[in-house]
């Protein structure tokens, strides 16, 4: 039976996730976090995709993405029409890299487990606390004690951190100022709201 097509709807944010297949790493050292992030830079112009928030973490990654209001259909690598352009950056992104990493540590079969996830935001309340959840995941995940210790998020980019030194994030295309962002995520940690966006997400 195929696999139902997944709509997403212009205008819309998505929170889109994957790890490695039974949880194996898939980025072991800093030169395949670069090699990701180019392939994410290449492709984020190629298919027109607005990034809101992210964080790569040794097996999975994090995406806040905003569906393009003008909808496409676009060919996936593997053959598939998509109908959105979320789809297929992450198709993209995700094979791209697959054959790099395949390549370089002689791996056999796959690498990322299953189609990715996604959940659609619905509003503006759990629009933040999906976007405090990403960036706390390198705590979460005891990698990093603070989340500015960590230089593969987005973190960093809303916080305008020296230590940044990416520009993936469209942030004309964000849903909130980001003045004070870091107070307003010091309060989320604080007051633990992080259960109800896990329960919310259910990885």
């Amino acid at each position: 039976m195929a696999t139902p097509k997944r709509v997403f709807a212009p205008g819309y944010v998505y929170h889109v996730y994957n790890r490695g297949n039974e949880k194996m790493s898939i980025f072991r050292d800093r030169k395949d976090y670069i090699r990701w992030i180019d392939r994410i830079e290449l492709y984020k112009e190629k298919i027109g995709i607005d990034i809101l928030a992210y964080c790569f973490l040794p097996n999975h990654f994090h995406f806040l993405l905003l569906e393009p209001l003008q909808p496409v259909g676009l060919e996936q690598p593997d053959g598939l029409i998509s109908t959105g352009r979320i789809p297929t950056f992450i198709s993209f992104i995700s094979n791209a890299y697959a054959k790099y990493f395949n390549i370089r540590y002689k791996h056999e079969g796959k690498l990322f487990q299953g189609t990715f996830k996604t959940k659609l935001i619905r509003d503006d309340r759990y629009y933040e606390g999906v976007t405090h959840y990403i960036h706390r995941n390198p705590v979460k995940h005891t990698i990093v004690k603070n989340v500015v210790d960590w230089p593969f998020s987005s973190f960093q980019e809303y916080t305008e951190s020296q230590k940044h030194f990416l520009s993936l994030v469209s942030k004309d295309k964000l849903f909130f100022d980001l003045k004070g962002y870091q107070q307003r995520f010091l309060k989320y940690t604080q007051q633990k709201k992080e259960k109800e966006i896990e329960d919310y997400i259910i990885e």
